[in-house]
């Protein structure tokens, strides 16, 4: 009776939600099973057939270890398949290594003590009848080695002891780290994720002496944890107790921080929504002490200081140094990083940087180096993909690729990516500087050696473009400086009789790794046991009975001496492709090539002026030597992800997806490319090959340059903004061809007349300015949809393909309700890097890479179809999409090059009156369409 009058109660992430009530169903998530692989799916969003299929490839992947490459459009939900299909995968790996383990343990435990009663029988049958023991000995020995069968029957309490773990085996994830912990028996293969933490790094957030004053507000219960000390340790060494197995964590990149945004927001949809995680974001985003001067930016700051010693006032008087870096990184490593999520209130729910930067400034800790103390318990990690794809960054961040899953979204660059993060170009200016910097080394370091002979292989560097400098020429009609072009080969053999052989290699490495031997090491571990040596040392800085005092003034300026960030720079590059080059099978020296050059430094002289005053005089010009050491072959940073246990690359744009497989050079099994999700009544797309004059819209150089082009473009663009409202996005191939059309329309009055329409935005160059150009826009728009404004009715941004407004920004709905594309984004066809690509994919072709004419191109299309995914962002979303050219004709290579979703759509106008009618008809009926 009194069930009968209990409701069935389901509890959702610790919300308890009652099953009679019409909202039940909101938090109980759609299950499929695809791969495998149990997906569950937010219960609110139904997926569609792509994101199933995607999901479905990405878990199979995953779980055999292989590579997968998924074109999905943008809008069409490929972010939240990606996240539930893959933490879904891990769930599943996760309990199946646990009742792997428990299941392994239970066996080990079962045969030993079948072997102590086995044994214990043989003591009994020899006390009751010693004579007839003999046989019975040989058949139990040849179970039980002889050295162990004493062993094992002294130490029975061990065995019951590991049966109580089994017994208590608990649900809870983090009770089973520790139990798993107390099994580790491979010490050679130590599984960090699991470690428990030493008992210093346990202080109470609370503790009046260590605590600063913003944590003591907020102290965090800190629950037992037990510890595994080295007696336990040295004891299970000697056991057969399997460990489970390590859970891959998985890698989530994407192009900027703003995806990484948007990508948390998404996580927090998703039944996962509780999985560890952390977000790896530059001190930039992350930093939250104050610029000071003389410092350039916040990723400077933190070096200086973390790399310099300072005294307070307190601490002179007293003779004690104070210890090294930032006084909030050094609060971060008092406490337990876990320990100080949960008093942030950040462990419960997926969190974005802005959350933790904010949880730093209230308790007072680094939330840069907080987040990268996460790693080793995170099931997820969000990161930009340079963090993953560059060497220097990866090793400096501590990132570990073996056996992870990497996922690349917004991946359609990627192998330019690879390519750009294996090179590297200095000037003689720079290796100057760096040079000097090992003089004062030499001088100061209690590392003159190693600082000698690092200067020695730099100037070998140095010597060398100098003499080779004679070799510069204008290579071609068109060029501008003075270059000279080698083959990796030619480069290395050169290098080799200059003296940068694989001896010097050798030692510029182990002079590179002593100079800089005391930078590195950020853990929260490394950290402490850095202020324990200190707090034990305080007293070696101190003058002691009979020691001369100028010996140890000469030991303080010795450890004073640090590399500076020019020598640093100059050596990570260095060492970065000069270990391609001298690879142990010297396959990689024709995956480069290397450009001297000359370039010209402008600057003031110092010193009296015409006049006699002091002050500057005329500007001067000097002439410096630099080196380009490109890359041309992707495969070779790629080459790295080898261990890695599966690598997903997705993107709207990866079409042709083979030249992705062969730039990369390695295999992806799985390769799917999907529609998109809309109906063809939502879009409008529209090749236009002339203008309202009747001129044909032709976007070649040629053309471009001339006032009758830049003329109809303008008029194009002013009659389409009058028929469409709110956002209009309009995409021109560089900024040098933005900046024309603007000078000719302001000098015509076609640039008056459009911001009498719109509010006009133009992409600004630098970085500084882009956040504020964004919020103009989205300020105009907000208006229009208010009615607030008086004439114009929304905004019409101007931006540049591969610029920042064409990737990773989210205009949808009233935001881009069109979308126009001017001319053809081909990369510029002088530029020396993109001629020695071209050239170097025509060489190789028996590698099955595209023609270099062909990866030229699909540069192009890339780009153009990277900016039409602008337009449409969900499956209720509308909008148009105009190319004005007339390369866009039917069956052409242009055309088949774009979107399939797009040229699906797409309808080809060869007359202006009829472009017009059909932009303002689809327009009328989508605008009537809203308003229902």
């Amino acid at each position: 009776m009194f069930r009968a009058c209990i409701r069935k109660r389901f509890w959702i992430k610790y919300k308890c939600i009652d099953m009679d009530s019409p909202m039940s169903n909101v938090n109980i998530p759609r299950k499929y099973t695809l791969g495998g692989t149990k997906v569950e799916f937010p219960y609110s969003l139904k997926p569609y057939p792509s994101q199933l299929t995607c999901m479905s490839k990405a878990v199979t992947g995953a779980r055999l270890g292989q590579n997968c490459l998924l074109e999905s459009p943008t809008g069409s939900g490929k972010t939240m398949a990606m996240l539930c299909s893959l933490l879904a995968w891990q769930k599943q790996f996760r309990e199946e290594a646990e009742q792997a383990a428990k299941e392994e343990c239970a066996r080990k435990m079962q045969e030993l003590i079948e072997k102590e009663n086995i044994r214990a029988a043989q003591i009994i049958q020899q006390a009751e009848n010693p004579k007839q023991t003999t046989e019975n000995t040989a058949e139990i020995d040849a179970h039980i080695p002889p050295s162990k069968a004493i062993d094992e029957i002294k130490k029975p309490t061990v065995a019951k002891n590991r049966m109580s773990h089994l017994d208590n085996w608990s649900d809870d994830e983090d009770d089973l780290e520790i139990i798993s912990s107390s099994f580790d028996c491979d010490k050679g293969d130590s599984d960090d994720d699991f470690k428990s933490p030493k008992k210093k790094h346990m202080k109470k957030i609370g503790s009046e002496k260590s605590t600063p004053q913003s944590v003591k507000k907020q102290p965090a219960k800190i629950p037992k944890v037990k510890l595994v000390n080295d007696a336990d340790s040295a004891e299970e060494e000697s056991c057969d107790i399997p460990r489970r197995a390590r859970v891959p964590k998985i890698f989530f990149a994407t192009r900027t921080h703003k995806q990484i945004a948007q990508v948390v927001d998404e996580l927090k949809r998703t039944p996962y929504g509780n999985a560890k995680m952390t977000i790896l974001s530059s001190r930039e985003h992350s930093c939250i002490k104050w610029l000071e001067e003389p410092f350039k930016n916040k990723t400077e700051m933190c070096k200086a200081l973390l790399e310099t010693r300072g005294q307070d006032d307190d601490q002179n008087r007293k003779g004690i140094q104070k210890k090294p870096g930032c006084a909030y990184k050094n609060n971060l490593a008092k406490y337990h990083i876990g320990q100080l999520m949960e008093a942030m209130e950040l462990n419960e729910e997926p969190w974005d940087i802005e959350e933790l930067v904010t949880g730093g400034r209230k308790f007072g800790i680094c939330p840069y180096f907080a987040a990268r103390d996460l790693m080793m318990s995170a099931d997820i990690i969000f990161c930009p993909y340079n963090y993953i794809v560059d060497p220097l960054i990866r090793k400096s961040m501590n990132i570990n690729l073996s056996d992870n899953i990497i996922l690349f979204d917004e991946a359609h660059n990627i192998e330019d990516a690879f390519r750009e993060s294996n090179s590297f170009t200095f000037t003689t200016k720079e290796l100057e500087e760096a040079v000097k910097n090992c003089d004062l080394g030499t001088i100061i370091s209690s590392r003159k050696t190693a600082c000698a002979k690092l200067k020695e292989s730099l100037c070998i560097f140095g010597n060398w473009m100098n003499g080779t400098s004679s070799k510069l020429r204008l290579e071609d009609s068109g060029s501008r400086e003075r270059t000279f072009t080698f083959s990796g080969s030619q480069f290395a053999n050169e290098i080799e009789v200059a003296g940068f052989d694989e001896k010097q290699f050798d030692l510029f490495m182990s002079s590179a790794e002593a100079v800089f031997s005391d930078e590195g090491g950020n853990s929260s571990a490394g950290r402490a046991q850095a202020e324990d040596d200190d707090d034990e040392n305080k007293e070696s800085h101190e003058l002691k009975i009979g020691e001369d005092p100028k010996a140890v003034g000469k030991k303080e300026i010795e450890d004073m001496f640090k590399a500076s960030p020019q020598l640093k720079t100059m050596v990570d590059g260095l060492k970065l492709v000069m270990t391609r080059v001298f690879s142990e099978n010297l396959s990689n020296r024709n995956d480069y090539n290397v450009v001297l050059f000359e370039t010209a430094s402008k600057f003031y002289k110092e010193g009296p002026s015409e006049g006699g005053w002091q002050g500057k005089s005329a500007l001067d010009v000097q002439v410096y030597l630099g080196l380009h050491i490109w890359c041309m072959n992707p495969a070779v940073g790629f080459s790295d992800f080898d261990q890695s246990r599966s690598v997903i690359v997705t993107s709207g744009t990866l079409s042709p997806m083979s030249s992705f497989q062969s730039e990369l050079g390695a295999k992806f099994p799985h390769s799917l490319s999907t529609d998109h999700v809309i109906s063809p009544s939502q879009v409008w797309v529209g090749s236009v090959a002339c203008g309202p004059r009747g001129r044909a819209i032709n976007g070649v150089y040629r053309n471009a340059v001339t006032i009758d082009y830049q003329d109809e473009v303008g008029l194009s663009i002013l009659q389409i903004c009058s028929v469409v409202p709110f956002g209009v996005l309009c995409f021109f191939p560089s900024y040098a061809s933005l900046e024309n059309v603007l000078k000719r329309w302001q000098m015509t009055g076609t640039w008056h007349k459009l911001t009498a329409m719109k509010d006009v935005i133009v992409e600004p160059r630098q970085v500084k300015d882009f956040a504020d150009a964004m919020a103009n826009f989205d300020d105009s728009i907000r208006r229009a949809e208010s009615g607030r404004h008086q004439t114009q009715t929304g905004a019409l941004l101007l931006a540049v393909c591969r610029g920042k407004v064409s990737e990773g920004i989210d205009f949808r709905d009233n935001h881009a309700r069109a979308v126009i594309t001017v001319s053809i984004p081909f990369p510029n066809v002088k530029d020396m890097n993109v001629k020695l690509k071209k050239q170097y994919n025509d060489k190789n072709q028996h590698r099955q890479l595209l023609p270099g004419n062909q990866w030229y191109e699909i540069q192009a299309f890339r780009a153009i179809n990277q900016a039409l995914g602008r337009c449409i962002r969900h499956k209720n979303d509308w909008g148009a999409i105009i190319l004005l050219d007339d390369r866009f004709s039917p069956n052409s290579r242009a055309t088949q090059s774009i979107s399939k979703w797009a040229a699906k759509n797409l309808n080809y106008y060869d007359n202006w009156r009829d472009t017009f009618d059909s932009l303002t008809n689809f327009m009328k009926r989508m605008t009537e369409n809203m308003g229902k």
